[in-house]
């Protein structure tokens, strides 16, 4: 059985909670019937499914985990950028305004043109960073994907089992009637048979003394 993992609570949609869940609607919806799912009634007639805002199977939380580790690291990174590429106009603006400074040095134009370059640099590996993690958090939701399609494909294995166990037990109700029946026929044919045997002796009781007449009065 799956575990969910829980912060805040949410109102969604079966659909929407299948999704959350890395699971089939028919699953979320064979939970809310067996009580293992909170609901309650939706407009027009629907369900909506109580879940926990971060709530998901166990099976798809490691997946979603690394998903939403990597979201958050994308976030970061897109901030450092954003920080550093106005760190990279504060150094431009600086350097202009320190050339057209009379009296700035040789010394602190080449500090300037130093320190740009050390951010030039460093905003160049931050972007490899951020394209590193942008393939790792697709590589994540594919896994996510694989996961709901593996659940889908046991569910329909599930449902084709149940199916061929039916067919199975009524196949054998079938063959007990039928045994039943030759049965039946069998005790029918034994009494039968008993009854003929019983007739054939009466016979040979009764004809043994026309027999007797016979032959005494061949005899006289």
């Amino acid at each position: 059985m799956n575990t969910p993992t829980t912060t805040d609570q949410e109102l969604l949609t079966v659909a929407e909670a299948a999704s959350r869940l890395g699971v089939s609607v028919r699953t979320v919806q064979r939970r809310v019937a067996s009580g293992q799912l909170a609901s309650e009634p939706g407009p027009n007639g629907s369900v909506m499914v109580r879940l926990e805002s971060r709530q998901v199977s166990a099976d798809a939380a490691p997946a979603v985990v690394v998903r939403d580790a990597l979201s958050a690291a994308l976030t970061r990174y897109g901030a450092s950028l954003d920080a550093l590429d106005r760190s990279k106009t504060r150094w431009t603006a600086a350097a202009c305004v320190a050339v057209g400074v009379a009296g700035v040095t040789a010394t602190v134009a080449a500090a300037l043109s130093l320190g740009f370059a050390e951010r030039v640099r460093s905003l160049d590996a931050t972007t490899e960073q951020l394209g590193t993690a942008q393939t790792a958090l697709i590589d994540a939701e594919r896994r996510i994907s694989d996961l709901r399609v593996s659940t889908t494909q046991a569910d329909n294995l599930t449902a084709a089992l149940r199916e061929r166990l039916r067919q199975v037990t009524a196949e054998r109700d079938q063959l007990e009637a039928d045994v039943q029946l030759v049965t039946a026929e069998r005790d029918q044919l034994v009494c039968e048979l008993d009854a003929a045997d019983a007739d054939l002796a009466w016979s040979s009781l009764l004809s043994a003394p026309v027999r007797q007449l016979s032959l005494d009065t061949r005899d006289r």
